[in-house]
This record gives C-alpha cells, sequence and structure tokens, in this order.
C-alpha cells in the first residue's frame, strides 16, 4: 500500500483525472456489456464513488486506476501514462526517475525480482548518455 507521502506525488489534478475518466468511459463503450454497474461492481467500489471521481468531488488514486486497467482489459499503465504517472517513452525516463522508481517499488503486481530487474534497466538507461558523453570527450 503507498505512503502517504507517495499518495500525494501522485495526486491526479482535475484535467489529467478528466482524462483518465474519458479514456475509462471510451473503454466501456468499446466493450459489450461494459457499463458503469458492471465497472464499478468488477472494480469494488460503488456507483457513488465513481459519480464522485466524475464530478471532481473525489481524486482517483493508483489502486481504483489500475482496476480499472485490469478490469477494462486495458495495457498495464496505460491509464498511468494519462494520469501523468509513468511516462510516455523511454527518454521522458530521464526527466523523472525519482518518480518512476517510487512508482516501481510500490507496484503490487510486480515481484521483488522483477523490480529489482526494472530498477536496474531503469539504471541502465540512465547511465547511457552519461557513457556516451564520457566516450566523446565532455563532462
Amino acid at each position: 500500500m503507498p505512503t502517504s507521502k507517495v499518495r500525494q506525488a501522485f495526486k491526479l489534478d482535475p484535467e489529467r483525472q478528466r482524462k483518465v475518466l474519458d479514456r475509462v468511459r471510451q473503454r466501456m463503450a468499446e466493450l459489450p456489456g461494459m457499463s458503469v454497474r458492471e465497472l464499478v461492481r468488477r472494480s469494488h467500489l460503488t456507483p457513488s464513488a465513481f459519480y464522485n471521481y466524475e464530478a471532481g468531488k473525489r481524486p482517483l488514486d493508483m489502486e481504483t486506476v489500475r482496476e480499472f486497467e485490469r478490469v477494462l482489459y486495458l495495457p498495464p499503465g496505460e491509464l498511468f501514462k494519462i494520469a501523468g504517472w509513468l511516462p510516455g517513452s523511454l527518454e521522458d525516463f530521464a526527466q523523472e526517475p525519482a518518480a518512476i522508481r517510487i512508482v516501481i517499488e510500490q507496484h503490487p503486481d510486480l515481484t521483488a525480482a522483477e523490480k529489482r530487474s526494472f530498477l536496474l534497466q531503469l539504471d541502465s538507461y540512465l547511465a547511457e548518455p552519461q557513457k556516451r558523453r564520457r566516450r566523446r570527450g565532455g563532462s
């Protein structure tokens, strides 16, 4: 379970929350039989909680967004990218490595070995520009 510091760091602004929920609504329309009632039932929410998210009265949290991805058969991370919690491309890793580390470390669906592997890959990727600069004689 993420700490309060992590929750605060990943709090959605109203615009991003609207975009996440727009994608949720779009995906619901693509899936036969997927209604708000069905989404909230499978996500273990109440209809009023969902409508409060849509009205901006309640902020979306990482656990709920992850549940929406699971229930709507979305690729892992799709809604996290829309929320701004994951980079859109590898180049974005270099901009926010601390945030990416938190997401990896706090991700409940990753094993300890997977987390270590992802963190090693992140470290390797972040070291690459420095290696290239050193080869060219830069700083």
